[in-house]
């Protein structure tokens, strides 16, 4: 079995050797079967299909989305410590010293948004710049997800 490289978020690409854009078949030949699979479907916008493939051993989600006949990569969520973003590892990290690693990384222009929840606090940080949202529990990193960078009209 060939060994893929699955260690550095790159944003607007993917993880490594997975990439945005890959089928779903591409995705299994370097992941193999998913633990679990979501499927997404809005009735108002039956065009708008999604699914989303679970892997526990690696704890990352892929989202696909259906562009004509072909399901495609279209975003990536990690909740492991085992990631790097610039060769830094950011899961478990507090907000301030989250913001000051991406500050270094040159990553300065996000929106933040803060709910209050039964569970306690939850923070989105979002970059447009680079399709990058970081989520934070309590003030904890907890999860990335991101997406191709996508031009605006």
């Amino acid at each position: 079995m060939m060994a893929y490289n699955l260690k550095e978020i790159i944003p607007g690409e993917g993880l490594g050797d997975l990439k945005f854009g890959m089928t779903r078949d591409e995705v299994q030949t370097i992941l193999s079967v998913p633990n679990d699979k979501d499927s997404i479907n809005d009735p108002e916008y039956p065009e708008d299909n999604s699914e989303v493939w679970h892997y526990d051993e690696f704890e990352i989600s892929l989202g696909f989305e259906k562009i004509g006949d072909e399901w495609r990569l279209e975003n990536i969520a990690l909740s492991s410590n085992d990631y790097e973003l610039h060769h830094r590892k950011l899961i478990g990290l507090d907000k301030e010293t989250l913001l000051a690693k991406l500050d270094k990384m040159g990553l300065t222009e996000f929106l933040l948004d803060e709910f209050e929840e039964e569970e306690g606090t939850q923070t989105v940080i979002r970059s447009n710049e680079t399709a990058i949202n970081f989520f934070l529990e309590d003030g904890v990193l907890s999860e990335i997800m991101w997406s191709p960078i996508y031009e605006e009209e």
